[in-house]
């Protein structure tokens, strides 16, 4: 691909051909797309037309939730990254440039084309909102999946989607909470500031790149960090074997 090196190429590959392989994130994949169009389809019967663009937002805010639980998915295929020098930061990038293509640009794409559509007044906050939003979840889904993930079946052992894949609700309304407020963030800075919509796609694009400046690294760090303990928590299949190397490191103090 372009503009990216070979290794996080390769992540960047993987990611989208997991997304359409494995039944879980399938499932997950499918409801992050068909809920917010539903959403437009039923906007659009109304006399709501204006708020058509804040479909995009929406979009990225359910890509965020479904993609939380990346690195518990992959289950012990994590060994790969674990043993490999260096790999941490291709992962980490790769795993957001897959989201990005997946979730964010479509999410961008439909806030814009609706409110050129639609001609909303609100169309500046809806696509401000969709970039702020777009850009939280990329960066905050991988770090998140590794703060909080939900373990469960491993990844080689799953035929079907249901399969105990590990219940990630908590870390679901974590995110939620923290990336609806970004999308929200851009309307309200163009409303205070007079309400130009360009203002507030400008706060939009301003917001998403100090995220996406400050976050890769702390996640990058994280993995580096807790990459053998979280394998070895898949591996037992139990996310408490996470917990334990804090709590030794808690008596020793």
């Amino acid at each position: 691909m372009p503009f990216i090196g070979p290794q996080v190429s390769a992540v960047v590959s993987r990611e989208l051909a997991t997304w359409l392989r494995d039944p879980a994130r399938g499932v997950e994949l499918r409801s992050a797309w068909l809920t917010p169009l539903l959403m437009a389809g039923i906007i659009a019967l109304t006399g709501w037309s204006w708020a058509l663009p804040f479909v995009g937002p929406s979009a990225a805010v359910f890509g965020g939730m479904v993609a939380i639980n990346t690195y518990a998915l992959d289950g012990t295929a994590l060994w790969q990254l674990v043993t490999t020098p260096g790999a941490a930061r291709a992962d980490v990038r790769g795993r957001m440039v897959a989201w990005a293509l997946l979730f964010g640009v479509p999410s961008l794409a439909l806030a814009a084309v609706l409110w050129a559509a639609t001609g909303s007044p609100a169309g500046g906050a809806a696509v401000g909102g969709a970039i702020a939003a777009a850009a939280a979840a990329c960066a905050l889904a991988p770090l998140l999946a590794l703060v909080m993930p939900a373990v469960g079946t491993d990844a080689r052992d799953r035929v079907y989607p249901g399969q105990q894949a590990g219940d990630p609700t908590g870390a679901q309304m974590t995110i939620f909470s923290l990336v609806l407020p970004a999308a929200f963030l851009p309307g309200v800075i163009g409303a205070v500031s007079g309400g130009s919509p360009w203002v507030t796609v400008l706060s939009g694009i301003l917001l998403a790149g100090t995220v996406l400046y400050a976050t890769p690294a702390l996640t990058v760090r994280l993995l580096q960090r807790r990459g053998t303990s979280l394998l070895d928590a898949m591996a037992a299949r139990d996310a408490a074997v996470l917990r334990a190397p804090a709590r030794r490191a808690e008596r020793q103090r």
